[in-house]
């Protein structure tokens, strides 16, 4: 009868207090929403129609070191995949820049 006394008092205790401490979870805050001439705009509609931080920023394809940076990441990630098919031990016909390679039985 006490333990069934002592549950009843704690869920009504439950229902009347808030939780409190380190685990309670945090309320969500309020949406923000700055009033237009006629109706609310919500934040993340109004961050849309704002202008750019930096309207004269150069987009890469338009910026003259771009195709050298390409070539060099293209380069890279050829080398690469030469390592790790080396270390599988399969044999990748990589040629380095600048090396000749004299290829043998190719009939012209």
């Amino acid at each position: 009868m006490r333990d069934s006394i002592a549950r009843a008092f704690a869920w009504v205790l439950h229902l009347c207090l808030p939780a409190r401490g380190r685990h309670r979870a945090p309320e969500p805050p309020d949406p923000v929403v700055i009033c237009a001439p006629r109706a609310p705009v919500p934040v993340h509609v109004l961050a849309r129609t704002l202008p750019a931080p930096d309207p004269f920023r150069i987009p890469p394809y338009m910026d003259p070191g771009h195709v050298e940076r390409r070539r060099e990441a293209w380069k890279q990630r050829e080398r690469r995949l030469a390592i790790a098919l080396a270390l599988a031990g399969v044999d990748y016909p990589y040629v380095a820049e600048g090396v000749h390679q004299v290829t043998r039985g190719v009939a012209a």
